[in-house]
C-alpha cells in the first residue's frame, strides 16, 4: 500500500495538530495498532465497481470487482499496521451507489479518499498505472501515490491526470483514484 508522504511528513498548523490529537484519541479504539507514523488518521479504501457491476474484464475472464477487493483487503491491512483507521466501502461483492461512497468517506470525516481499480486495454498507450484527482488536495494525494507507485514497480507510468469522477467531485477530503495497471 502507498500514502502520500505528505499526510504522514509535512509540518502542520497548530490547530491542525490539536484536530488530529482528538482524531488519534477518538481512533485509537478502532484501529489495530494507533502507534504506527498514520496514527489519528482515517483513509477510506473504495474498491471499485462490484456485484452487478464487473468492472473491467481481463484475460481468462477476470473481474476488476474481485481483484481490487483483494487488493482493497491487502492495503488495508498494512494501513492498519501503520495505524491508520481505514474504512472500506466494501468488503465483499455488493454493490455501492457512487453517492454512497463519497457520503461514506464524508460521514467518518475522512483525511483520504482512495478509489481502486485496474484497467483492461489492449492499446499499449493505455496500459499500466494512473492516478486521477479532482481538485488541488486530490491533485497533492494522486501525484504522491504514483511517485510511490512508480518507484516501486516497472509498469508503464501514464501520470497524475485531471477525472472528473463522481467519487471524486463529491468526497470532501483529498482523493485520487487509481489505476493499477
Amino acid at each position: 500500500g502507498y500514502v502520500a508522504s505528505w499526510l504522514t511528513d509535512e509540518p502542520v498548523r497548530q490547530t491542525e495538530t490539536t484536530e488530529r490529537t482528538e482524531k488519534k484519541t477518538k481512533s485509537e479504539n478502532t484501529t489495530a495498532s494507533s502507534n504506527g507514523d498514520l496514527g489519528g488518521y482515517t483513509i477510506v479504501l473504495d474498491p471499485g465497481h462490484g456485484g452487478h457491476d464487473p468492472g473491467a474484464i481481463g484475460l481468462g475472464g477476470i473481474y476488476e470487482k474481485d481483484l481490487v477487493t483483494s487488493t482493497s483487503n491487502t492495503v488495508a491491512h498494512h494501513l492498519r499496521q501503520a495505524g491508520a483507521n481505514v474504512i472500506e466501502t466494501r468488503t465483499g461483492d455488493y454493490f455501492i451507489p457512487l453517492e454512497q461512497r463519497a457520503q461514506i468517506s464524508n460521514s467518518h470525516g475522512a483525511d483520504a479518499f482512495i478509489s481502486l481499480h485496474y484497467d483492461a486495454y489492449p492499446v499499449l498507450s493505455m496500459q499500466g498505472m494512473a492516478a486521477f484527482y479532482y481538485g488541488d488536495s486530490g491533485y497533492q494525494l494522486a501525484s504522491s501515490l504514483q511517485q510511490s507507485l512508480g518507484a516501486s514497480t516497472s509498469l508503464h507510468n501514464r501520470g497524475v491526470l485531471f477525472g472528473d469522477y463522481r467519487v471524486l467531485r463529491q468526497t470532501s477530503a483529498p482523493a485520487a483514484l487509481l489505476e493499477l495497471g
